[in-house]
């Protein structure tokens, strides 16, 4: 009934105006179901109203907007625009007007404001052309609003943006009606949006006192975050709607609002960043390149965002990008080194780009700038460039390395706790090394300042980075010269599962290899295991860390392999080891001691053996003998004779050219002493890559003259030899191994150098007679005497874990010679596995099982050309190595290698339980509490005993490190072998 009177009443409406009151009333009351039905009804018969009519009821809706409750006053918003569509232009001038003032009202929420504007907004959006010119009017009035720089301005600003977004006249081709033209030109709106942003973004930090959240709101309605999208949403659109460029002026005036201005919170800055990446075609080339000249090159490297690098990058290449047209139209002078040096690199910002290499503290970002930074040191040279030999390219690199690196030095001053002369002089040291490379480098002086010590140190290692990426990418096949390519490395254990990725309780077996065996070499070793080819090992590992980058002549490789669909369920930590990765070694993988790898292999599932529940892990050595002439990269080595090369491209290589100045071994010699784990990483790495120090070899020579001359190979000559000639060999195996004058690094370099004289990977027959020449006086002149002197005096050095770590490395190599010097040569030509498989019998117990290995590997199969020198040893000798071994072999089953120094004895009663000893480490390989071997009485033993050892030390240790019980296993092999040679002596 209530439907039927008001269409009765609102029938006659065109002729009795005071009616309009009696409908209206009818609202209070009401549910918005009967008013929505109502306004409805209104809007329809408003359709046939004159304007006089027409105009009375916009004014007597506007009058009941400012009473009503809010629901109420979104219908009747609702209504004005229905009526504002339909009615003609006159009345919707009137529309238009009454909801502009209702957007302006004070204390207005939110969401009304951003309802009155939509229904504002959909007047103009039915195209219609007569409203063109109220469409200007209302674009006019928000520029009002913004130039007042107070109050209305980011729906002001919002507003704008969503008419000139609807604006049917605007086009690509510009006019002088053109609307964006007039605001642009005429108005300056550019100019008044950049001040609006730095009008808000001053205000909010001074209402919060500096603490601004993306969330804070500006104007009570709009938060931070919308503002600042709000401004630059419309100024992008500005520019690419009307075809317009930014000028320089507005360019920079917008990079100090947003990212120079202190006063600004991070948001902003990376939003500026984002916003100068995407809009980066909107402006011209000249202001590209005098923005990145003016500001984007001045960014501070050390607060540099990801965002922020990558605005630097992009405007470093548009900066740059017309380089190579230049320099094919310039005269290129082929027979000008200095010329060649000046137009090899004349890129604007590549002294901003090192320091930010240097500077930044996100490691992401670092080796990212890395990358880009060799890429136009070699990969990305111009054609013109490209002429020149590359070692006239390593030459330019490097002479920018020593200039860098000798101005670090120069400044490098001891941390301010410092207060002892030691420090000092140290430094001062550091200093005259920084002005010695200064000086070779014949390049301009880089201005130096003081910087925080902890900078300081980032930036040796970060610069001791880029050598070492540098090396690898232009060498990206090893190199034969290279120190790590000379010696077996760290012997240590890792687990290989069969089956399923990242499966727990898996059976597992137990490959020995060394850090310096490449992927490719354990690939092979598991192939001949499986009895599959070894393209089909699929090797996968549980890693946190980021793999190297592979490299090839033209640029980086991808080094990842997704995992199938079926792996979804796996950890993110899962690291695919592709063939690309072939060539790296182990350690470059993060494949250490204890590490598990899972293995898959592809194709048929025939070769695949099955182990049973019970069965015990097979142990498996990576034979390098047998694999090594599979191997291009040893092929490269029998040819050339691994010591050095003749050929020239090797020769010149930067690895090699970098090992001509010998200041570059001592810096880094000096630089080991500094207690910083990240500079040691470098230290080793390079001193991988590079080829041995000459001078070390030249000390070793002194210990046998007749093995130096026997060597046929060519190498470097060192200019410090002649001043040797005094010093007989025992003082040259005391000059190697001085552990008061020499850091742990330089001692395990050493060490490593050592190996490769006494055992090389080499097949060359005059390496290898050399070697055997070496070892014999080697021997003679108490080398094996110093190396227990020198495993019984490195405790003494250890004051941190990472310290231990390098402890548990030299003790674990002295423990590989002294093996191979003592024992004799027992590397096996074949694997283990097939031994084991024939010699263990199933009812024998572990322990003794590992036990009889352990005699079987010692004394069937032995070398003919490394004889076995236990057999020769007096007793008081014996007995002092052995004891020495025995403390060594309990303190590392405890945990804690530095306790084999202490002053320990023996009684004479005591004896050597060599399965009791055996137990107790089998128990402690590679984790005690996760121990797949344990004896039957082992469940009885309460908590406090399972965590503590007891043979003559006792350490309470939750699990015992891999090496460590590595280091007891080896002690174990190496006893039980001379006992069996001299078993008079037990």
């Amino acid at each position: 009934m209530v439907t039927k009177s008001l269409g009765y009443q609102l029938r006659w409406l065109p002729s009795q105006m005071g009616l309009i009151n009696q409908v209206t009333i009818k609202i209070h009351g009401r549910s918005l179901v009967a008013v929505d039905h109502l306004f409805t009804i209104i809007a329809s018969a408003a359709a046939k109203f004159n304007l006089q009519q027409l105009n009375y009821l916009i004014e007597f809706i506007c009058s009941s907007w400012k009473t009503e409750t809010i629901l109420i006053q979104e219908k009747l918003v609702e209504l004005l625009g229905t009526i504002g569509r339909e009615c003609p232009k006159e009345s919707a001038a009137r529309v238009l007007e009454i909801l502009w003032d209702m957007a302006h009202s004070e204390r207005l929420s939110r969401p009304m404001l951003d309802h009155i504007l939509y229904y504002h907004l959909r007047i103009f959006s039915e195209g219609r052309s007569p409203y063109d010119v109220l469409k200007r009017d209302y674009c006019l009035k928000c520029m009002s609003d913004l130039q007042r720089k107070q109050g209305w301005l980011v729906p002001a600003i919002k507003h704008l943006y969503d008419l000139l977004h609807h604006d049917s006249t605007n086009t690509f081709k510009r006019t002088d009606e053109d609307l964006i033209s007039l605001l642009v030109h005429k108005h300056d709106l550019i100019s008044a949006l950049i001040q609006s942003l730095s009008t808000c973004q001053s205000d909010v930090w001074n209402k919060t006192l500096g603490h601004v959240t993306i969330d804070t709101l500006v104007d009570g309605r709009y938060t931070h975050e919308e503002s600042i999208k709000t401004h630059l949403d419309l100024l992008s659109f500005l520019l690419k709607k009307g075809n317009l460029y930014l000028i320089l002026k507005r360019s920079e005036e917008l990079w100090d609002t947003l990212i120079t201005n202190e006063h600004v919170g991070s948001f902003d800055h990376e939003l500026g960043f984002n916003w100068f990446i995407t809009c980066s075609e909107d402006l011209n080339r000249e202001s590209q390149i005098a923005l990145f000249e003016k500001r984007v090159s001045k960014l501070n490297p050390i607060q540099l965002t990801s965002k922020g690098y990558t605005c630097f990058k992009l405007y470093f290449e548009r900066c740059n990008s017309e380089r190579s047209n230049q320099s094919r139209t310039s005269n290129y002078n082929s027979n000008t080194s200095t010329s060649s040096y000046n137009e090899m690199l004349e890129y604007h910002g590549v002294d901003e780009l090192w320091n930010i290499i240097l500077c930044v503290g996100d490691d992401d970002i670092a080796d990212d700038a890395t990358r880009f930074l060799l890429d136009l040191y070699y990969l990305k040279q111009p054609n013109r460039t490209r002429r020149l030999t590359p070692q006239l390219l390593h030459e330019y690199f490097l002479k920018e390395v020593y200039q860098r690196l000798g101005n670090l030095l120069s400044t490098a001053m001891p941390p301010s706790t410092s207060s002892t002369k030691e420090p000092e002089q140290f430094y001062e040291c550091l200093k005259t090394y920084g002005k010695q490379l200064s000086t070779t480098s014949h390049t301009s002086t880089i201005p130096t300042t003081e910087i925080a010590h902890t900078l300081w140190l980032q930036k040796i290692e970060r610069l001791l980075m880029i050598i070492e990426e540098y090396i690898h990418m232009v060498e990206h096949e090893n190199s034969p010269t290279a120190h790590i390519t000379l010696f077996h490395g760290l012997e240590y254990q890792i687990r290989t599962i069969l089956g399923e990725i990242g499966k727990t309780n898996s059976l597992y077996d137990i490959v020995t290899v060394h850090s310096n065996d490449t992927l490719e070499m354990l690939r092979i070793c598991l192939g001949q295991f499986y009895k599959v080819p070894s393209h089909d090992i699929h090797i996968s590992i549980q890693n946190t860390r980021p793999l190297p980058q592979s490299y090839d002549h033209t640029g980086i490789n991808n080094i990842t392999i997704p995992l199938s669909s079926s792996l979804n369920n796996q950890s993110n930590n899962t690291s695919v080891l592709g063939s690309s990765l072939n060539t790296k070694y182990l350690y470059q993988l993060h494949i250490t001691s204890g590490t598990t790898i899972y293995i898959k292999i592809l194709g048929g599932s025939f070769n695949q053996p099955v182990k049973s529940v019970n069965s015990e892990p097979m142990r498996i050595r990576l034979n390098s003998a047998s694999i090594l002439p599979t191997i291009s990269r040893n092929n490269n080595n029998n040819n050339s004779n691994s010591m050095n090369t003749n050929d020239d491209i090797t020769r010149l290589s930067p690895s090699n050219m970098l090992a001509e100045n010998s200041k570059i071994y001592d810096i880094l010699y000096k630089l080991s002493y500094l207690n910083n784990k990240n500079i040691h990483k470098r230290i080793r790495n390079l001193l991988y890559l590079m080829p041995s120090d000459i001078r070390v070899h030249d000390y070793l020579d002194l210990i046998s003259i007749r093995a130096a001359n026997a060597c046929t190979v060519e190498r470097r000559q060192s200019t410090e030899s002649s001043n040797n000639n005094s010093i007989n060999p025992q003082q040259a195996i005391g000059h190697v191994f001085d552990i008061n004058n020499y850091s742990l690094i330089q001692l395990l370099y050493n060490l490593e150098i050592l190996s490769s004289k006494v055992l090389p990977l080499s097949t060359n027959n005059g390496i290898q007679q050399s070697s055997k020449l070496f070892r014999q006086d080697f021997i003679e002149q108490s080398g094996i005497k110093f190396l227990f002197q020198l495993l019984n005096s490195l405790n003494d050095f250890i004051h941190d874990d990472y310290q231990y770590s390098l402890y548990q490395e030299m003790t674990r190599l002295i423990l590989q010679l002294i093996q191979l010097l003592i024992c004799g040569n027992n590397q096996q030509d074949e694997l283990t596995s097939s031994v084991m498989s024939t010699k263990i019998s199933p009812p024998s117990s572990p322990l003794l099982q590992m036990a009889q290995l352990a005699d079987d590997s010692m004394s069937d199969t032995i070398d003919l050309d490394i004889q076995a020198t236990v057999e020769h040893l007096q007793f008081e000798e014996f007995v002092e190595q052995i004891k020495q071994l025995i403390f060594l072999c309990w303190a590392a089953a405890a945990g804690n290698i530095k306790l084999h120094g202490q002053n320990l004895t023996i009684a004479e009663q005591v004896r050597l339980d060599r399965y009791t000893l055996l137990q107790q480490i089998n128990a402690n390989v590679f984790n005690r509490n996760n121990s797949r071997s344990s004896l039957s009485n082992e469940s009885s033993m309460n908590n406090d005993t399972q965590k503590t050892v007891h043979f003559g030390i006792c350490v309470k240790k939750e699990s015992i490190s891999p090496l460590d019980s590595e280091i007891a296993e080896k002690v174990i092999e190496i006893i039980t072998f001379c006992f069996e040679k001299r078993p008079e002596f037990i």
